[in-house]
């Protein structure tokens, strides 16, 4: 198994940047290949994808880097959660570089999703859940 190493991070970082998505955490919302535009500007909230970057000294074998919900935060730590499997995670913001929202997404297939309101991240959240599995339970969305 290939060991994985510390890159640092853009300093600083541009206002804009993309980067694909690996792994399955996030399927069948997000799947590998996909290409996550993130913000470093833009205001997070509950409910947004995210980027977090993580420190060196909190660098895993996991990746420096992770997208996921954001379901909390506070003053000292975010909670983020992945779907495959179904997972919450809450992190000390000491362990992070940066955080940043994902405001498009483009699938592989192609199609590119405008998250960066509520509405529009709903409707991506609904086309890409509904009637799927999620950590082998079926999606069934109004």
């Amino acid at each position: 198994m290939r060991q994985k190493t510390f890159k640092a991070p853009p300093n600083p970082f541009p206002k804009q940047y993309c980067q694909y998505a690996v792994g399955a955490c996030l399927e069948p919302l997000v799947a590998t290949g996909s290409i996550c535009y993130n913000d470093t500007e833009a205001e997070i909230l509950v409910g947004d994808l995210v980027t977090a970057w993580f420190r060196e000294d909190a660098f895993s074998a996991g990746g420096q880097t992770r997208v996921k919900i954001l379901v909390g935060m506070t003053d000292d730590a975010i909670t983020l959660v992945a779907l495959n499997p179904i997972e919450q995670v809450t992190i000390p913001r000491s362990a992070l570089h940066a955080v940043h929202r994902i405001f498009a997404i483009k699938l592989s297939e192609g199609r590119l999703w405008d998250l960066r309101t509520v509405a529009s991240r709903d409707h991506f959240v609904r086309s890409q859940l509904a009637g799927r599995s999620i950590d082998g339970e079926r999606m069934i969305l109004p």
